[in-house]
């Protein structure tokens, strides 16, 4: 018995102390890092009168079409279109 949880303790220790793999960068991390330091941010609205009429509607912009849109993301070009993506029916 005591041989098992010597070895279950070596394989925790193990996994514990062996170095994660850093992370592989994929597409849409090398666009959203690019438009980073290119300064290229945008902000996602929730479009007041669509919504009033056809439910949630959202709408990637520097600034609200309108004074009664609400602001509900900020980010990188590419983030933006994905949660307009992600968020619209």
């Amino acid at each position: 018995m005591t041989i098992v949880i010597i070895i279950i303790v070596i394989i925790f220790l193990y996994w514990s102390l062996v170095p994660a793999r850093p992370k592989q960068h994929n597409l849409n991390d090398i666009i959203n890092q690019t438009q980073k330091n290119e300064g290229k941010f945008s902000n996602v609205y929730l479009d007041y009168e669509f919504s009033q009429t056809f439910g949630k509607t959202y709408y990637v912009s520097k600034s609200p079409n309108d004074l009664r849109d609400k602001k509900v993301f900020s980010g990188t070009e590419n983030e933006c279109e994905n949660y307009v993506f992600q968020h619209n029916p």
